[in-house]
This record gives C-alpha cells, structure tokens and sequence, in this order.
C-alpha cells in the first residue's frame, strides 16, 4: 500500500510539474514559433544522471564529444550547461524539450531519484530518442518497467562492447555525429572507473 500512496504522490507531482513546464514552454517561444528567445543553439543530445553520478556523466559527455557529437546537454558544462544562478529546474526541462535524444545514465542514485524519473517521463511523452545506458551494478529488471521493454540498454559496466554498441546505436538512430570521418575510441575510458 506504501508504494501506492508514494507512485500516487509522484503522479500527482509530474502532473503539476508538466503544467508548469508547458507554461514556461509557451511564454519562451520566439513570436513565429521557430525556436526559442533564449538560450544556447539546441543541443541535439541530452544526458539525464543522478547528481552523484556527476564525474561519470563528464566522462560520457568527453566520449560523446571525443566521438563527433559535440551538441551534447549536460547540466555541469560550463559552456553549455546550466549557468550560476540559473533557475535550474526551468532550464534543464527546456534543454529537455530542445534535443533530439536522451542518453540516460542509469546507477542506483538515477533510480532513486524523482527528479531523473520525471525527466525520462518527459523524454517519453516528447517522443525523444532514449538511450539507457547502465553505468552502475544495476540489473535490467530495476528500469521503469516500461524503458525496460521499448528501449534496448547499453550496459558499460559488464558489456566490454558496451562503448560500441552506444556508438552503433547513436549512430543507427539517425544521430551521426557532425564530424563524417572520426577514429573510434581507443577505450581509455573503459578503463576508467565507469
């Protein structure tokens, strides 16, 4: 009964924090609808972590980049993450809207956290691309059932292919990276503490 108060509270939460999202959303449009009055160009790639996982998403974001996709959203960039001072909820939901794709970096702390399932419930109902990529001791039966049976995860913990299969299946997605002829990762970074 617990956990059905609790998944209650959460529903009635999103809901509110959809009204607000999509009151925020309309009143940042440019007049013509093209696009938005603020802001940084739409990043075309946006990485959900837990803030705990905050060293393991740079280290993402570096591959990303290392690997021609250089339009990636990460909330610690200092060029084109979130601002001091910057109302970060708000902007974190708008750069949500912006991209393409979500890359969701799934550790026990992104399980845990409301704010990580609210974003992946956002990136859902947007129609984005999901991408969930375990990066943590994490079985597949813990996801949201429902990421678990529509999205194929990448496991970068067990799978020594698991760089590769994130980069066949950005690029299978119709997200080439900008650069047409890039080297593939040497794997430093699989040997890292991700």
């Amino acid at each position: 009964m617990m956990g059905v108060a609790r998944n209650s509270v959460f529903f009635k939460e999103f809901r509110l924090w959809c009204i607000v999202y999509w009151n925020f959303a309309d009143n940042h449009r440019n007049p013509d609808q093209s696009g938005w009055a603020w802001g940084p160009k739409m990043s075309r790639i946006f990485v959900s972590h837990s803030s705990r996982d905050g060293p393991r998403a740079v280290e993402v974001r570096d591959w990303l980049v290392a690997n021609g996709w250089d339009d990636v959203f990460l909330d610690l960039d200092p060029v084109r993450g979130l601002a001091p001072g910057e109302r970060w909820q708000n902007a974190l939901r708008a750069a949500a809207d912006r991209c393409e794709a979500v890359v969701f970096l799934i550790s026990l702390d992104w399980l845990n956290s409301r704010w990580c399932l609210s974003e992946y419930l956002l990136a859902k109902q947007l129609g984005k691309r999901l991408f969930p990529v375990i990066i943590d001791d994490v079985e597949i039966s813990a996801l949201p059932a429902d990421m678990a049976a529509d999205h194929q995860a990448v496991d970068l913990v067990l799978d020594v292919q698991g760089w590769e299969r994130l980069k066949q299946g950005l690029n299978g997605r119709v997200l080439m990276p900008k650069a047409s002829a890039f080297r593939p990762a040497d794997g430093h970074i699989r040997d890292s503490n991700l």
